[in-house]
Order: C-alpha cells, then sequence, then structure tokens
C-alpha cells in the first residue's frame, strides 16, 4: 500500500479543496492510501466530513497564521516522521513553503494553482506580494514535482521563473455530481421570482477584484433594456459584495444571493455560464457550469482560451476588459444555436476534463515520481 500525505492550509470549500477531494475521492484504494493534514482550525464552511466519508485520516495541526510561523515546521515533521508516508502532495504557499524546509528523503508534488505574479499582487497588493512570490518561487525549486492545474499555468512557471521541474495535470470535475438536471429550471425561476421564460446567466466565485463582478453589472446596466428578460445571478461573496449591492440597486434583473451550499442547484437552473475574471489557474467553476451543459461566456485570459481551444463550440470570448468585445460576444451566444454549445460542453467535460481522468493521471505520477526515488 502507497501512503500519500496531503497537506492544505484547511479543507475550506473552494476550487483547490473541491480539486484534491476529486483527486482522493477517485484513487485506486487497493493501491494508495490517503491521509490528509491541515495546518490551520477548520473554518465553518469546511469539507472535512466530507473527506472523513471517503475512509481517509484527517489530521489538523491546529496553528494560527502566526502559530504556524513558528511550530507548524516541526510539528508537521514529527507527524510525518509517525506517519510515514511514501509521497507528500501539497497545495497552496503556506504547505508548499513548510514541506519544502522539512529535510526528508519521501518524494515532494505540488499543484499550483494560480499565477503568482498576479494573483498575490491583486490580492494582497505590491509591497506584500513582492515577498510573496520571492517565498513561493523559493520553495518551488526545492520541490521534486510541480503540476500546474493548466497548462498556461505550467508554461507561466517555466517562462517568467524558469522552472523545470514542471508539468501540467488539468482540472477536472465530477460529473456525476454536476450533470444536467432540467427540473431545476422551474425551481430556480420560481426561487428568484421569475416567469419560467425568464434567461439566467451565472457567475460564481469570490466577489473580488480578481473575478472583475463589477464589469459584468456596468454591462447588465448597459443591456438591460435591450435583452430585459436575461438575468444575472452572482453565487459567493468577498470584499466586493457590497460596493456590488450599491452598484446594482434598484436593478431587477441583477440577483446577488452570497454563498450557498448547493451551487450544482443553481448551475443546473441556469441557462449560460459568465466570467470576467481577470486571472484563474484552471477555473473550477467553468467546467463545473459546462459539467452541467451550460454554453459560456469568458474573458479571454489564458486559462479561459485554454478550455475554449479544446473545443470553441462551447460558447465565446471577448476581450479582457473591453466593453464593445463583451456586447458582440454575448449577442453572438443568444443568437446562435444554444444546443450545438452545450452539447459540446458536455462532450468536452466526458472527453478530457472529468475527475476521474484528472485523478488517473495524478496516480501516474505518483508511481513515477516513487519509482524514481
Amino acid at each position: 500500500m502507497i501512503n500519500i500525505l496531503y497537506v492544505v492550509s484547511t479543507l475550506k470549500r473552494s476550487g483547490p479543496t473541491n480539486q484534491l477531494f476529486n483527486v482522493v475521492s477517485n484513487l485506486d484504494r487497493e493501491t494508495f492510501n490517503p491521509i490528509v493534514v491541515t495546518l490551520s482550525p477548520e473554518p465553518e464552511d469546511s469539507r472535512w466530513f466530507d473527506y472523513q466519508s471517503l475512509g481517509v485520516e484527517v489530521y489538523s495541526l491546529n496553528l494560527s497564521r502566526l502559530g504556524g510561523l513558528f511550530f507548524a515546521q516541526a510539528k508537521l515533521k514529527s507527524l510525518i516522521a509517525k506517519l510515514q508516508p511514501n509521497l507528500i502532495h501539497t497545495q497552496g504557499i503556506r504547505a508548499d513553503g513548510i514541506v519544502s524546509e522539512i529535510k526528508k528523503n519521501t518524494p515532494h508534488i505540488a499543484t499550483i494553482h494560480n499565477y503568482p505574479q498576479l494573483d498575490y499582487l491583486m490580492t494582497y497588493g505590491s509591497f506584500k506580494s513582492r515577498f510573496m512570490i520571492k517565498y513561493h518561487i523559493s520553495a518551488m525549486q526545492k520541490i521534486d514535482k510541480l503540476i500546474g492545474c493548466s497548462v498556461s499555468v505550467s508554461n507561466n512557471l517555466i517562462t517568467n521563473f524558469n522552472l523545470t521541474n514542471v508539468s501540467a495535470i488539468q482540472n477536472g470535475v465530477d460529473d456525476k455530481l454536476f450533470d444536467v438536471n432540467l427540473h431545476k429550471f422551474s425551481w430556480l425561476r420560481e426561487k428568484l421570482n421569475l416567469n419560467q421564460n425568464a434567461v439566467i446567466w451565472i457567475a460564481t466565485g469570490h466577489l473580488s477584484e480578481l473575478k472583475d463582478p463589477l464589469f459584468l453589472i456596468n454591462r447588465w446596466l448597459s443591456i438591460k433594456d435591450s435583452f430585459p428578460e436575461h438575468h444575472l445571478v452572482f453565487l459567493g461573496s468577498g470584499q466586493l459584495f457590497e460596493y456590488c449591492q450599491q452598484r446594482k440597486q434598484g436593478i431587477e434583473n441583477i440577483h446577488l444571493l452570497g454563498r450557498v451550499s448547493n451551487v450544482v442547484d443553481y448551475l443546473q437552473g441556469s441557462n449560460f455560464f459568465v466570467s470576467a475574471s481577470k486571472s484563474e489557474g484552471l477555473p473550477m467553476a467553468t467546467i463545473e457550469a459546462m459539467a452541467c451543459g451550460l454554453p459560456v461566456l469568458l474573458s479571454d485570459i489564458e486559462p479561459h482560451k485554454e478550455i475554449y481551444n479544446m473545443s470553441p463550440e462551447i460558447g465565446f470570448l471577448f476581450k479582457l476588459g473591453e466593453e464593445h468585445s463583451f456586447l458582440e460576444s454575448f449577442k453572438e451566444l443568444v443568437e446562435s444555436d444554444y444546443s450545438i454549445h452545450r452539447q459540446a460542453a458536455l462532450d468536452l467535460i466526458k472527453s478530457e476534463l472529468s475527475a476521474v481522468k484528472m485523478s488517473q493521471k495524478y496516480q501516474n505520477t505518483y508511481n513515477d515520481l516513487i519509482g524514481d526515488k
């Protein structure tokens, strides 16, 4: 039996946590025994019990971020000595950094979900991001194998940071959970008090500068009179939530619903998925929407282009931050054959972006790395 130790900050419900769950839940359990360690106390919206329901051992160092600076490395080193894993797989800057500093003979793999130079700058500002980028890249240089969650993330690490220990495994979605359910159409329209002919565009994720929800709100304000039956629904919270509420004040076809636990129900009840994001890894939100049969309208950042280029019939791209390009692509998508886009989205998930396929690629990488040691 091969013991795989997964180290993450927490199991907070998020794209990386869901992606890891898809890896673990599809492991060949006759070959691999997964063990999960978190660094900090779990937040309220945690998937801890979901992992336990798979029969996975889950531990927590239960350290605050400040406590982690002083004690995490020693406590984690002690736990690694106790558990004796055959391979360690980390996700996130804290886990990558701490494990990379521990002297060990165990192979270490890390999944990278972002563009460090973009995400850290937009999230933490110029001063703090400089230190974070330097720290994370230094950690990556010590890790045996880096896996970008998309080809574009991997290319960024190679091109901009001269890293050579890099390959790509594209994120995958649980297409048994995220699938087509036409019964949710009427459910969602009743929930939002809309007529059954309403066309719902959904955007899911953190309401932050990185995701640029204000761009979408402003575009909806400009098209609401021409397309009154088209509604924009946001799922998620974040630092821009209140500002978005103020901006859309009095506009009946923009809906901010906050965080929900049943995202799949809302996706299944929608017609289209839209994202104006400025930076992504390989966006789980987009992949989950496609698994539910939604055509997509996406900003032309590299990870979106990567998905689009795999099957251009899934929808349309627009130039990042450009109003005219958005409106042109919006109209093209609305006026084109919906069934073709819907089927293309479903076919791409089944053929290339399923959780089963992703997990199998990770398992092959585990075997290769353990065999090389």
